[in-house]
């Protein structure tokens, strides 16, 4: 069955903005005479929809900093625009819009993030299906499959060890894992890919961990969700910069820990997935 993910977007997008407009009417019915006024669903929704704005403006500013090209992510936006479906929801006009635009923007920028272009949102089911990925990713109800779709290459391995920047370098730290089965995606066995980390070092040569990072110990097996990197690294001038020669540069989607028969999201992002239903 074909989900609509924008109008589902939209009712999640809202619902923190009627919560906190039901939270502020009941503290404010409860505090006296001297309570400020009620705020109604209309000023809720703008108050979410300003922070929502916050959200966005840092994660472009992520991608500003991984160099991405945003006349591609203008045309993507656009793309998105054209298959959306716009859904009136009783709010003001200029409200409504700033919803409508917000919901694209989300999934426009979960899309980009993982390396897809308005090239993949060309029309048909392959478009709307992504989308919904990307759609339910957003809002944690994403399954393995969501996943597997949203991937560039899904393969098992063992995690070999990690590698910083150069002496002297700032940059990410990125993880060494040798591909044991592929399960989506043109890789070889017994060949090695590097996953992206967020981790890494800083221009003064400070190295940083992030707090919750999946960052297992060698030798461990793991399967992994891997979206390509055809930027690779970046030297300073901008120019690319491949150290190793037909070495794979890739970033995690979503990494699944192998416990028996059955994998688990380290993030616990979707439901437990059995090893032989890869």
């Amino acid at each position: 069955m074909n989900v609509r993910p924008l109008a589902i977007s939209s009712a999640i997008l809202l619902a923190g903005a009627f919560a906190s407009g039901a939270i502020g009417q009941a503290q404010n019915s409860s505090s006296g005479a001297n309570s400020r006024p009620e705020r109604s669903i209309e000023e809720s929704a703008k108050i979410f929809l300003q922070e929502k704005a916050k959200a966005q403006a840092s994660q472009r500013a992520k991608l500003e900093q991984a160099g991405i090209n945003f006349g591609q992510y203008r045309s993507l936006v656009a793309r998105l625009n054209n298959i959306s479906r716009k859904e009136s929801r009783g709010l003001a006009a200029d409200t409504e819009a700033a919803i409508d635009a917000a919901l694209v923007e989300d999934i426009a920028l979960e899309l980009a993030t993982l390396g897809f272009g308005p090239q993949d949102l060309r029309p048909g089911a392959g478009a709307t299906a992504l989308i919904n990925a990307a759609s339910k990713k957003i809002r944690l109800q994403a399954d393995y499959d969501d996943y597997k779709l949203l991937s560039d290459l899904v393969v098992s391995g063992t995690v070999l060890g990690y590698r910083l920047p150069d002496a002297g370098s700032a940059g990410r730290a990125f993880m060494e894992m040798r591909i044991d089965k592929v399960y989506k995606g043109q890789a070889e066995t017994e060949s090695t890919v590097l996953v992206e980390l967020q981790s890494g070092v800083t221009s003064g040569g400070e190295k940083l961990q992030y707090s919750g990072e999946f960052l297992p110990a060698p030798q461990t097996q793991i399967v992994a969700l891997l979206s390509d990197i055809p930027r690779a690294i970046r030297s300073d001038d901008g120019r690319l910069s491949r150290p190793n020669v037909g070495t794979s540069y890739t970033k995690m989607v979503e990494p699944l820990t192998i416990k028996g028969s059955v994998l688990k999201s380290f993030r616990n992002a979707m439901p437990d997935v059995a090893v032989g239903n890869l």
